[in-house]
């Protein structure tokens, strides 16, 4: 059954994992001895697997996601030796296509180079080998840019028919927008490809490609709309073990981070340190150092936390002395870093930040509004919100002490005397008698406080200069 982890999202225990796996897989785990096993399994186990064949021949008695969900159960630590071994060892042709595709997942270069040249001319994958070819230089070995991993894509789209590649290539397309910086694009996906992946049979590719396609349906709330409920919503479905490979893990903890920041949730901290940890464990480590110098930065400032500096990209470290009050040297860091050329949006708002200027933060949110970053336009209206109060309370303290000081010129000490005594409670012939002095004089110095300050009431000015310390 499900339980919850400290981060409120639900992870698989083991019985749940192993609920993923259907009878007829289990009953023949069972019987081969590898259910429950870990020991059992090994390369030659997975030849056997991948070899193994119903009574009728022909057709496989295992579908690749099962062995793939079998593994992860009985197994993990070995998950990929053991699935590299498979991979190379499937005959069937809709093996060969998870195989490609588990490659690309777990960026297995040379499996999935040996997989490109073992089944070039394999009839039925031709439009496979065009599509995983550009996967292999673009995802796996990055030689691309993501320019010109676009231009190919796109061009690929009208080279192949088959359902799940254009699905595939849609998915690829919107991984390379986002990479030069066109966040809208994310979009694309989410009016055609959940109806067009209904007429594909299941399959280990076809969960990948909903997983990803479902990621960037989020990204696309968060981003683009600013819809963080709904994003939330798909991430938690993808951040369950099983359902997504780990490498999915590192992006949706880090989106789920930046919905939670919206939400003003503490736990935008410890979403972004899950995906710092994920990005270890899945070997992107160009990624985790990403999320460690400048995301988990801008997420703790956001939270008005105090931290080292060492290792924190520069917009981050002028952010922060903003966090600590240190507003000036905030500044000349951002003048240091703009006279070296170095300039970015985020920038400019911790610069508004730094100087508390209402006009310039509305200018980044008129500026981010009109870029289309909507995931950003709550945490700067938050900001506004925040200088607003400052301003305000500088505001009201400024008209106390404005007003502090016009009554005490305007009074003189023995009209505050008289005052003190009144907030006292004192009445006018006991006020006489213990500032000796007669009731009609506590009568003109009254008449002249009531004159002076505006007022009709003596209670009400002597409350009034109570409250401005004034006695």
């Amino acid at each position: 059954m499900r339980h919850s982890t400290k981060l409120g999202i639900e992870v698989l225990n083991e019985s749940t994992a192993q609920s993923w796996i259907t009878k007829e897989t289990e009953h023949y785990l069972r019987r081969k001895g590898l259910w429950n096993y870990g020991a059992a399994w090994t390369k030659k186990t997975m030849r056997e697997l991948a070899q193994a064949q119903e009574k009728r021949g022909c057709i496989p008695l295992l579908s690749f996601e099962q062995v793939f969900f079998a593994v992860k159960c009985f197994s993990a630590e070995q998950l990929i030796p053991l699935m590299n071994e498979y991979a190379l060892t499937v005959q069937y042709t809709a093996h060969i296509k998870d195989a490609l595709e588990y490659a690309v997942q777990y960026r297995q270069e040379h499996l999935l180079a040996q997989l490109l040249e073992l089944h070039e001319d394999r009839a039925g994958l031709g439009e496979w080998m065009l599509v995983y070819r550009l996967l292999l230089a673009s995802m796996v070995q990055d030689c691309l840019s993501d320019k010109d991993a676009l231009e190919q894509t796109k061009d690929m789209h009208g080279r192949v028919t088959e359902t799940i590649l254009k699905a595939r290539l849609a998915v690829h397309e919107v991984y390379s927008y986002i990479g030069l910086g066109y966040y809208s694009k994310a979009a694309l996906l989410k009016e055609q490809l959940p109806k067009q992946l209904e007429t594909v049979e299941d399959s280990f590719v076809k969960r990948i490609v909903t997983v990803m396609a479902n990621f960037y349906i989020a990204y696309d709330f968060v981003y683009n709309e600013g819809d963080i409920i709904q994003a939330e919503r798909y991430l938690y479905e993808l951040v369950i073990p099983y359902v997504a490979v780990e490498v999915m893990f590192p992006p949706c903890y880090h989106l789920l981070a930046i919905a939670a920041l919206v939400r003003q949730d503490y736990m935008s901290v410890k979403y972004a340190e899950r995906a710092i940890s994920y990005a270890e464990e899945t070997s992107l480590e160009g990624y985790r150092q990403q999320l460690i110098s400048e995301f988990l930065p801008f997420v703790r400032n956001m939270q008005r936390e105090k931290f080292d500096l060492n290792g924190v990209v520069p917009e981050e470290r002028v952010h922060q002395h903003v966090v600590r009050g240190e507003r000036e040297k905030a500044l000349l860091l951002v003048n240091e870093l703009e006279s070296n050329g170095y300039t970015s949006e985020f920038l400019v708002f911790y610069q508004a930040k730094a100087m508390q200027s209402i006009e310039h933060l509305c200018e980044v949110l008129l500026d981010l509004s009109r870029k289309g970053w909507a995931h950003l336009l709550p945490i700067v209206k938050q900001e506004l919100l925040y200088v607003y109060r400052i301003k305000d309370d500088e505001l009201k303290r400024v008209q106390q002490q404005f007003r502090s000081f016009k009554w005490q010129t305007m009074l003189s000490p023995r009209e505050l005397e008289v005052l003190e005594k009144i907030h006292e409670g004192s009445t006018q012939s006991a006020i006489a008698k213990a500032l000796y002095m007669s009731p009609s004089t506590v009568k003109k110095h009254v008449n002249s406080i009531l004159k002076k300050t505006g007022l009709k009431r003596s209670k009400e000015a002597a409350a009034v200069a109570k409250k401005l310390s004034l006695f």
